[in-house]
């Protein structure tokens, strides 16, 4: 027989598997399991100084493996209260019908709240969140469908899609007594509209562009949409001054900063195929309802919702929420989907969670994020007869609902947080639901 140095047998010819272990007569060469230790006795020494600890690791890790995972965890558990139905740390404190028949967009700067109607705008003091006065009620020919106001404070832009297509410049510096400074007549129906630095310009959902530095005598300046190619259009966001996110397929990141009236696409990111579940919106390939991009474009997830109006019951093809993450955003010029949160099952039962009617259609809509997204990771998403879903963004991009309200004889369309705490929902029928939110 063979012998290494030391005097361990070498293995032999043939031999197809080394026995479990050798050590040489000297104890300074091993074989254990086909390994050559040279040095075995002082190796030997130290390890049993950790062999202990190594047995204690292992059989708690053993331990651990035999465990059960986690559950994910359930969906909150709803109850009826006066106002509706609620879920979660959400509460129901009141309902001020005063935009009912007609609610749909709001915007906050300030002090003050802005809501818009199909037929009108009011504004209201909201020093004290949960007791809103209204301030003035400013009626207007029909607007269809005045989504998504905005303001620095003392103008005030609105859409009007019908009958005609015009952006309405109105000077809200008197509260109880606004007065318009302008209608801008548009080559196309832009929809939706987002101020830019701080309403020195305003962007179209559809990619017209407007100078308001005089807003008295506002205009055309340029159209952000030149030279791309787009195949569906909605939403608009300013995420960050100067900067914008577009509810567009595919979906852009502006920067509008050094040039306003001709902004640099830094972003342009696809959306993930989708079958569509009705006519109009709703159709293939619907677009972004709302987009938003928390903490002045420096969170780590982007946020998309997507509508499916006057779709019918809820399916896996209806309008969902999801998020984005946005981390190599500046390398790759685009962002990469995470998670995706959906109401898909048909049928509503309010215990449940889900309306027993759906003329809006099932879909997410708008949204808001809450002041403390960045701690919390808390959003509030309009989902029409649905109600408000509460969601919680984790630090891996994934969504958790939390909790939510489902009004009674309501169409939730906008999320407006007050504070930490405070929660308004605009409803198309009921006007303003105000509610409370926990931890």
């Amino acid at each position: 027989m063979a012998y290494l140095p030391g005097g361990l047998p070498a293995k032999p010819p043939g031999r197809k598997a080394s026995p479990p272990g050798e050590v040489s007569a000297n104890g300074r060469i091993a074989r254990i399991g086909g390994f050559v230790i040279h040095g075995f006795r002082r190796f030997a020494r130290r390890s049993r100084r950790a062999r202990l600890a190594t047995r204690l690791a292992v059989a708690v890790l053993g331990a651990a493996l035999l465990l059960p995972a986690s559950p994910s965890p359930a969906a909150p558990e709803w109850e009826a209260v006066a106002g509706g139905w609620v879920s979660g740390p959400v509460e129901y404190v009141s309902t001020l019908p005063i935009d009912a028949g007609g609610g749909v967009g709001a915007v906050r700067a300030g002090k003050h709240l802005y809501v818009t109607t199909f037929r009108s705008f009011s504004i209201y003091d909201v020093s004290d969140p949960t007791a809103p006065q209204m301030l003035s009620t400013t009626p207007s020919p029909a607007h269809v469908f005045n989504e998504q106001p905005d303001t620095n404070g003392k103008i005030l832009i609105l859409t009007r899609d019908y009958p005609d297509t015009t952006l309405e410049v109105w000077d809200v510096t008197d509260k109880a007594a606004p007065t318009k400074l302008a209608d801008v007549a548009l080559p196309k129906p832009d929809h939706m509209w987002t101020c830019v630095l701080r309403c020195r310009y305003a962007y179209g959902g559809r990619g017209t562009i407007v100078d308001l530095r005089n807003p008295s005598v506002p205009e055309i300046v340029g159209d952000w949409t030149d030279g791309l190619v787009i195949e569906r259009f909605h939403a608009i966001e300013e995420v960050a001054p100067g900067r914008v996110l577009t509810g567009t397929r595919p979906v852009f990141y502006l920067d509008g900063r050094k040039k306003p009236s001709k902004p640099r696409v830094l972003v342009t990111q696809p959306l993930a195929e989708s079958p569509g579940s009705g006519p109009g919106l709703a159709a293939v390939n619907p677009p972004p309802a709302f987009v938003d991009w928390p903490v002045n474009a420096t969170h780590r997830y982007a946020l998309i919702s997507t509508e499916t109006p006057f779709s019918g019951p809820c399916s896996e093809r209806s309008g969902s929420f999801a998020t984005y993450d946005t981390r190599k955003w500046r390398k790759l010029h685009s962002f990469k989907e995470v998670d995706r949160f959906q109401i898909s099952e048909p049928g509503g039962v309010y215990s449940e969670g889900r309306a027993p009617y759906d003329a809006w259609g099932c879909s997410s809509y708008a949204f808001d994020v809450a002041p403390d997204y960045a701690r919390s990771g808390r959003v509030a998403v309009a989902w029409f007869e649905n109600g408000m879903r509460l969601l919680g963004v984790d630090a891996r991009g994934k969504l958790t609902e939390v909790g939510g309200f489902i009004p009674v004889g309501g169409s939730t369309s906008q999320p407006i947080w007050l504070d930490d705490s405070t929660l308004y929902l605009v409803d198309i029928y009921r006007g303003l639901d105000i509610l409370t939110v926990g931890e």
